[in-house]
């Protein structure tokens, strides 16, 4: 199940990706990424804890960066634009067409100006706030404020909290105070000198006026005095809670405030009107695209439901010239080794087995293939998806694209962009030979 594509995006929304959109997502993760790795570095306990949090931020870091420069590569504004300027010609053509057509660019322009205009609110607050764990946690205790305030059942309430203990536990294993507490005051900074201050809530515009000099004061005060501040304040709190104490919780009253105010932006009457709008010219768009080029055939973009992609294994050739074979073995995995660089490090056990070339039946040629590159389609969410050869035997998992590719959500290139798979004979290599789980290995019917 992959996530979703935008292939028919026009000129106007490529721009605001390359311009607007994806600079400001870069940046906020970037920092969030830089908080993260110095504190996982200094403390093994903390990496474990933020180990997923760390990927998930990293991957769609790289997937932006990467997207953003194959935009400006592959000049995929000049294209959309010359495509944009055959529609307005075909369009003008014809007096039938003008009428339904012919506003369908002015309107996508004038919908995107309303669109851009609150992008920063839109982008920076999940990427600056609500992504951090500690805001995203007491943003979803509005429901626990909501029901103090409104439950008109004690058995109910009673079952609230108790929802909230549970959360509770998880939720302070699974991040390090100290660390929220950088991560909260350098992406709120990032916030404040990011979205202009007309779109700026009640709460922060207060903090605005009174610590803009010192942010990292007022939160590590804030935190502090909270009641979300430990896990042991927290539970102390949920023994006796009331929406009274909430509300003097500065932290999370700022959270619920910037929520509120996220969700009045996304609301207002000019942003939906224009979002409606953008949503009718685009399909009109389409519509026209498919009648002008009646021989060519137009799939619809990836909206999360299956799909199946069909392509071929095969050499890849970058844009400088460089060559490179379809597969890649276990001898290039050790020449990247680096004990020093997290995503080099290459385990004790491996090594070993790599030493000894005992591959087991997984081998071919003396060496044992890792992964493989194909012309399939995919995007974001096809990670971990089955690769099938025409038996329908399985011989890989799609896990990422080449760098060329990043941009293939939005323009697909069939002719440099590639998936990257895992080859299954090194998967089942490592759950065989490297972690001795034979167990799982005797429930497959493996081909040979």
């Amino acid at each position: 199940y992959p996530g979703s594509t935008d292939r028919y995006l026009t000129a106007r929304g490529v721009k605001m990706a390359i311009e607007l959109d994806q600079p400001s997502r870069v940046k906020a993760r970037a920092e969030k990424l830089n908080i993260m790795k110095a504190d996982m570095k200094a403390n093994d306990a903390v990496r474990l804890q933020y180990a997923s949090n760390y990927a998930q931020v990293s991957n769609y870091w790289k997937y932006f960066i990467g997207q953003t420069e194959q935009l400006k590569r592959n000049k995929v504004y000049d294209k959309k634009k010359a495509i944009e300027a055959d529609f307005a010609a075909w369009a003008k053509a014809d007096p039938v067409r003008e009428k339904k057509y012919g506003k369908v660019l002015a309107e996508i322009d004038e919908a995107y100006k309303v669109i851009s205009e609150y992008n920063p609110t839109t982008v920076y607050f999940y990427e600056a706030i609500y992504s951090i764990p500690f805001n995203q946690f007491l943003i979803q205790n509005t429901g626990l404020y909501k029901a103090l305030e409104e439950s008109d059942s004690d058995e109910k309430l009673d079952k609230t909290v108790a929802f909230y203990k549970q959360k509770a536990e998880e939720t302070y294993a699974g991040f390090n105070l100290p660390t929220e507490q950088k991560l909260v005051s350098s992406l709120l900074r990032m916030y404040l000198e990011q979205v202009p201050k007309g779109q700026y809530s009640q709460e922060l515009m207060k903090v605005y006026q009174k610590s803009k000099t010192n942010v990292d004061e007022f939160v590590a005060l804030q935190m502090d005095n909270s009641i979300f501040g430990s896990k042991e304040k927290y539970l102390t709190f949920l023994e006796n809670p009331s929406a009274e104490k909430m509300k003097e919780d500065k932290m999370f009253i700022l959270m619920k405030d910037m929520l509120e105010n996220y969700r009045k932006i996304t609301s207002l009457a000019e942003v939906k009107e224009a979002k409606q709008k953008l949503d009718k010219a685009n399909r009109l768009f389409v519509d026209a695209l498919r009648q002008m080029n009646p021989d060519k055939t137009y799939y619809p973009n990836a909206n999360s439901t299956l799909r199946l992609t069909y392509g071929n294994v095969g050499r890849y050739k970058k844009g400088d010239g460089v060559l490179y074979d379809y597969y890649t073995t276990i001898d290039g995995l050790m020449e990247k080794e680096n004990p020093e660089d997290d995503e080099f490090i290459v385990p004790a056990r491996l090594k070993e087995l790599y030493e000894k070339k005992d591959y087991g039946r997984y081998g071919q040629d003396g060496t044992l293939r890792v992964n493989f590159i194909s012309d399939n389609d995919i995007t974001g969410g096809n990670s971990g998806s089955p690769v099938m050869n025409a038996k329908g035997e399985l011989i890989g998992c799609a896990f990422d694209g080449n760098w060329e590719a990043m941009s293939g959500d939005i323009a697909f290139e069939p002719n440099f962009q590639k998936t990257i798979s895992v080859d299954i004979r090194y998967v089942l290599f490592v759950i065989d030979k490297y972690a001795g789980a034979t167990n799982l290995i005797d429930e497959m019917t493996i081909v040979e």
